[in-house]
């Protein structure tokens, strides 16, 4: 088993090296010796297994916990139901009882919707899954904020910050890799154009 999420990590690893070339990789290699991003980086990974794995049992608690779909009869034909309130009314409720986690939410929320943090669905998708929540199946950007926020709604106050701070850095990282991607590019550009 170790032997395959090995395997699948450098395979990951290589479709990362074909879309930012040998330069980033010697950039982020020399980073990484660095002591202080070495710490950081283990922190962020640990983290990150560590939240995923509380995730996927809250996850999976929550998923017994859910009532069976309601079947309705609508037509002469039977339409299944949930009687799910909306992720608007769950967000007031949590305001009420959690005015601290509720603030986080919106704030990230806030973050998501603007495209200051995940600006794409990719980005969304991409998250969730690197902290174990559940897939984000939605098309839209809008659609993949709500489902991505209600899968939070049952995340403990400590991990919701530790994400958020995770999505942040990730935000920080990403802008690096592309300012370094933009000015190698433009090096490249200039130097053959004057070759």
């Amino acid at each position: 088993m170790k032997d395959t999420a090995d395997a699948e990590l450098l395979a990951d690893l290589a479709r990362l090296y074909k879309k930012y070339g040998p330069d980033v990789f010697e950039q982020l290699a020399s980073r990484v010796s660095s002591p202080a991003f070495a710490e950081t980086l283990a922190s962020i990974l640990k983290e990150t297994a560590h939240v995923g794995r509380l995730t996927k049992s809250t996850h999976q608690a929550e998923v017994r916990r859910r009532p069976p779909h309601a079947e309705r009869e609508h037509g002469g034909r039977i339409t299944k139901s949930t009687a799910r309130p909306s992720l608007r009314k769950e967000l007031h409720e949590l305001n009420i009882t959690n005015p601290e986690k509720y603030h986080l939410l919106e704030s990230f929320a806030s973050d998501i919707k603007s495209r200051r943090l995940l600006a794409k669905v990719r980005d969304i998708r991409r998250f969730a899954a690197e902290n174990g929540l559940p897939p984000i199946t939605a098309k839209s950007h809008d659609q993949a904020v709500s489902y991505f926020i209600r899968a939070l709604l049952p995340l403990p106050l400590d991990e919701l910050t530790k994400m958020l701070l995770r999505a942040r850095g990730t935000q920080t990282f990403n802008s690096t890799l592309s300012q370094w991607s933009e000015i190698i590019t433009k090096g490249m550009a200039r130097s053959s154009t004057s070759g």
